[in-house]
């Protein structure tokens, strides 16, 4: 009995050491994890850009005080008028973003930092007086936003391609009609053979991407080896 006691309080110191990992289909120690961003970048540079605000959840959502916009939703808003995708072979036009996507272009669109949320503990001494964004065209040297750093081959990794602007004229198109015509596989009912669903019948962000589960990078919800998640929609 004793033995299996320390054999328990050993485990549980050997667990309570262990930095925290991401685990299977959760945010937590993902990219989306912004307290783990913040703290590699403490490990790595000695300060972030980014506030940690020592939630996980806090740069998304909050139970009180949430924007009037979305149920719990925690981001900050602006009034930001996109660059479309367009082409002359579309047979359906992508529009502004719909509230749908605008969740995930509240960070990815580079114009709100990612630490500014509308409800957080302000009477912390520790955060600091800048924010960092994804890109806003800054100064690199001054490591103000995640460009600074992940732009191109660099030794911290070229992450530009989640830095999507207010340009989404070279992106996928969202937030369109899913297109009804010879070419693209018919979903009923919004659903598509692998679970995949449409929303509203339109081209969405998270069709695609589940910003919850990093398990397929970059958070997709199916793989996309051999084409395999673009021909949820598109025939060869």
């Amino acid at each position: 009995m004793k033995l299996c006691f320390w054999l328990g309080a050993v485990l549980l110191l050997v667990f309570l050491a262990v930095p925290r990992l991401a685990k299977a289909g959760t945010i937590v120690g993902s990219y989306h994890d912004m307290t783990y961003v913040t703290e590699r970048h403490l490990d790595y540079y000695g300060d972030s850009p980014i506030n940690n605000y020592n939630e996980v959840c806090i740069y998304c959502h909050t139970p009180h005080n949430a924007s009037v916009a979305v149920p719990l939703w925690n981001r900050q808003s602006e009034a930001v008028s996109y660059t479309p995708y367009s082409s002359p072979t579309l047979t359906t036009n992508p529009g502004q973003p719909s509230p749908y996507s605008l969740l995930c272009l509240s960070c990815h669109d580079g114009t709100i930092a990612i630490d500014s949320v509308a409800n957080y503990n302000s009477s912390r001494a520790d955060l600091v007086d800048y924010h960092g964004s994804m890109y806003t065209g800054s100064d690199y040297s001054s490591h103000t936003d995640c460009y600074s750093c992940h732009r191109g081959n660099t030794l911290w990794g070229n992450f530009r391609n989640s830095f999507l602007s207010t340009d989404l004229s070279n992106d996928h198109p969202i937030s369109m009609p899913y297109p009804a015509s010879p070419g693209y596989h018919s979903p009923i009912a919004d659903k598509f053979d692998n679970g995949i669903r449409l929303i509203d019948g339109k081209v969405e962000c998270s069709p695609c991407h589940n910003v919850h589960d990093p398990d397929i990078k970059p958070f997709l919800r199916a793989s996309n080896a051999g084409s395999e998640l673009c021909l949820t929609c598109h025939i060869k």
